[in-house]
């Protein structure tokens, strides 16, 4: 599994790291386009930011996931 990352700013303007795998369609199922698969935080130093994500709310976390695919950039 390959992870990818990307700066991104959360919580008001709190800038992190977003590590995150891509899942290709799967139009069988009805997945017609890639999606965001796994997705962490982590901030500069390369540790994981859980703390930030325990404070994000479902809707800021659906958010980022949207935001990442869309801005995904490279092969899956």
């Amino acid at each position: 599994m390959r992870y990818f990352s990307m700066d991104v700013t959360v919580l008001g303007g709190l800038p992190l790291i977003a590590r995150y795998t891509m899942a290709r369609a799967e139009p069988d199922v009805g997945i017609m386009s890639s999606f965001v698969d796994d997705i962490y935080l982590e901030d500069s130093n390369g540790r994981r930011a859980v703390w930030a994500e325990k404070k994000m709310t479902e809707a800021q976390k659906m958010n980022l996931r949207e935001s990442v695919a869309l801005n995904h950039e490279g092969e899956i």
